[in-house]
């Protein structure tokens, strides 16, 4: 009896040790797994993150070096003109008389519910391929955001034309967002 109880002791524990080490050997394989999303997610943020110093201290420098409306050129099709946009990117319906306050909850609800999206895809879903070019739009959006609170409006400063055509003046946040939103776009029809 005693000898049946131990062998039966022994054949529990190495069932025991045969799954510990089954569940190790997976485990291994989620976290490593889990890993490369954390990554991911991480360089996601530090994209976001850079632009979003870039777009600031670009728009600091202006706001010290230049005067309101004051132009500087560059060279023939580029000027550094400083002015306040009230409208939204690229100076659209800057004409309009938009409430700030308006604007500033638009954006920050349109952003909120992205990063939710983003932060779902990386690590419930799993699925992160074309979320990547969002770090952009949201970088971008987070920047004229940050404008919006402090200043009422956002700093424009990049202008460019051929001749006497001039496209709206912009920033380095507006850069971002038409960039995260064509590559986005582009990657959907293109590569998905």
């Amino acid at each position: 009896m005693k000898k049946l109880i131990q062998k039966k002791y022994k054949q529990t524990i190495i069932y025991v040790l045969d799954a510990l080490k089954i569940l190790k050997d997976r485990m291994k394989h989620v976290f490593s797994y889990k890993k490369i999303h954390i990554k991911k997610f991480i360089l996601f943020l530090w994209i976001t993150v850079l632009i979003i110093v870039i777009d600031y201290m670009t728009k600091k420098w202006v706001i010290h070096t230049f005067d309101l409306y004051q132009n500087k050129t560059i060279c023939s099709f580029l000027n550094l003109f400083y002015i306040h946009n009230n409208g939204m990117a690229f100076g659209l319906l800057s004409q309009q008389k938009f409430c700030p306050e308006f604007l500033i909850f638009f954006t920050g609800t349109m952003v909120t519910i992205k990063i939710v999206q983003i932060f779902y895809s990386f690590f419930i879903k799993e699925t992160y391929k074309n979320y990547m070019f969002y770090c952009f739009i949201i970088g971008g959006a987070i920047g004229n955001l940050i404008d919006r609170i402090k200043y009422g409006c956002v700093i424009d400063f990049i202008d460019i034309h051929i001749y006497t055509i001039h496209l709206p003046i912009f920033n380095i946040a507006d850069i971002s967002i038409m960039f995260g939103a064509l590559a986005s776009i582009l990657y959907s029809i293109f590569l998905k």
